[in-house]
């Protein structure tokens, strides 16, 4: 299988193309090592850091059909059994040996040649490394800040898939007006990323167990999340605002209907009041008109008396 170590990167100024009755054809520049006819190499990365395996069918240099390829020179490869769908440009096809493994992070080193204010922390711009070409954003850098000529060691973060990086690669960093240039110092892998983690207590994770085992317990609100913490307190809030407010409500409704019950027996006893005074004055008017009558009767009597 010739040298251990090989090397390929699919340079971005070359198109994928399936032309018919071949397949799918790549084209690159063998950087390092020896690629033969028929060789079983690794190729990555996909969208989730992945690397597979595929086949060698023929290699064409020139437009002439040729049996391996060496460091430095540029060829065209048609592989088995894979699809358009799967390459995109920035892949590279590296030997088994390798044991390649796709990085989110890296860091390098850089040298701002042009950049009109600052930069720092969280800033994002366009990252050129060999044929890779993708957004990156700064985590942290050896300086608070970087103006024109400055330079630092800068940690970096992919924004859409990881890349495969070696050590030693040359970038370009630019977004607009600002460039940087610079070099690869250590690529971070995810199983590095994973050590790096802070790893739980032991009396969280012992907490955890338990509120996992009693389901009717409440969470610990230690071991939650600050922002789902805050999220809960909101709700209960709300909550608790809306009880207040229907209890509120009920006892208002319940006055208001207390009030009208007083209102409506306040006025069931005027109008008794007023059968009753209305009965009362036909009584007292019928008891003057009969005293008139006997007063006229008593009248004539007096009278013929007085005559």
């Amino acid at each position: 299988m010739g040298c251990v170590q090989r090397y390929l990167g699919l340079g971005r100024e070359y198109v994928f193309s399936k032309t018919q009755g071949v397949g799918t054809v790549v084209s690159g520049t063998c950087l390092q090592g020896l690629i033969k006819l028929n060789d079983t190499l690794m190729l990555g990365p996909d969208p989730l850091g992945n690397f597979m395996p595929i086949a060698v069918k023929s290699i064409h240099r020139k437009r002439m059909n040729v049996k391996e390829v060496r460091g430095g020179q540029t060829a065209s490869f048609a592989l088995k059994k894979i699809k358009r769908s799967q390459i995109r440009k920035g892949m590279v096809m590296v030997s088994p040996e390798l044991k390649p493994q796709a990085c989110w992070e890296f860091e390098g080193e850089i040298l701002v040649l042009h950049h009109p204010t600052t930069i720092s922390s969280r800033y994002q711009a366009m990252v050129h490394c060999g044929s890779i070409r993708q957004t990156a954003s700064i985590v942290n850098m050896s300086k608070e800040c970087l103006r024109t000529g400055d330079k630092a060691h800068v940690k970096f973060r992919f924004i859409k898939h990881p890349e495969y990086i070696r050590p030693g690669q040359r970038m370009v960093f630019r977004e607009g007006r600002t460039k940087a240039v610079g070099n690869v110092l250590k690529p971070i892998t995810n199983s590095q990323a994973a050590q790096n983690r802070p790893k739980p207590n032991k009396m969280q994770s012992r907490t955890q167990g338990q509120g996992s085992s009693q389901h009717n317990t409440t969470p610990q609100n230690q071991n939650q999340n600050p922002n789902v913490q805050a999220a809960m307190t909101v709700a209960a809030h709300t909550a608790n605002k809306t009880a207040s407010d229907d209890l509120k409500s009920h006892k208002s409704e319940g006055v208001l209907e207390v009030t009208m019950d007083k209102r409506d027996t306040r006025l069931n006893t005027k109008r008794n009041n007023k059968r009753v005074n209305g009965t009362s004055a036909v009584a007292t008017s019928n008891e003057a008109m009969s005293s008139q009558n006997s007063g006229t009767t008593a009248n004539p009597q007096m009278a013929g008396k007085v005559q």
